[in-house]
């Protein structure tokens, strides 16, 4: 790790891989963060054996601290990995647009064949509760922008980002927490969540003047 820069690991979400983490990526680099990307196998590993992957990689990396970001699934990994590992060199994790408490368009997809399928090995990791593995080094950056795919699969309570619902992720005032009107995949792209991100990650709290 290069000396006076604080470190990221970026961890992208279903279906995806670290391509879509980039222009996060790209904005704490001009923060002067060094950023590692994670690329898991989404559908064909389950939850344990890619947290299991999150962790052999940060072992190879040899990082004294480093910050977790992770979006969407990318979330329940880095949680996963945080509750079995305990390790010290991770002194906080984001979660961006995470189910931390089941995802209803999972459970609807559930339903059908071809949405177990798409699912795959992800699938009981995405309708499970996992809050209780958040702690005070957590925080969350929950989108209300209302517009996204998980619209098609079912009716989803407002407000949400398109896919993930504001109470599947809350999960109280003991946890920070940052509300922002974006969807679920356009947070990636996000000025303001990579200000967010970007303060977090530094100083372990969120701006005040988020707009």
């Amino acid at each position: 790790m290069m000396k006076n820069k604080k470190t990221v690991v970026l961890v992208h979400g279903l279906w995806m891989n670290h391509w879509v983490m980039m222009y996060l990526g790209w904005q704490f680099k001009k923060k002067n963060f060094q950023v590692y990307y994670f690329d898991y196998p989404t559908v064909r590993c389950d939850l344990q054996q890619n947290a299991i992957s999150l962790a052999n990689f940060i072992q190879s990396l040899q990082l004294e601290s480093a910050c977790l970001v992770g979006h969407s699934l990318g979330g329940l990994v880095c949680l996963e990995y945080l509750s079995q590992y305990k390790p010290a060199q991770v002194q906080s994790c984001l979660l961006m647009g995470v189910p931390v408490h089941g995802s209803q368009v999972a459970r609807s997809l559930l339903k059908y064949r071809i949405g177990r399928f798409l699912l795959g090995k992800s699938a009981s990791a995405l309708v499970a509760e996992h809050g209780n593995k958040l702690n005070h080094n957590t925080a969350l950056i929950i989108g209300t922008g209302g517009q996204g795919m998980g619209r098609l699969v079912c009716r989803l309570r407002p407000p949400h980002d398109g896919a993930v619902t504001y109470n599947e992720a809350y999960s109280g005032e003991l946890i920070k927490n940052s509300v922002l009107a974006v969807s679920h995949t356009t947070m990636l792209f996000s000025t303001l969540v990579a200000k967010a991100a970007i303060q977090f990650c530094h100083h372990g709290d969120f701006p005040d003047d988020l707009r």
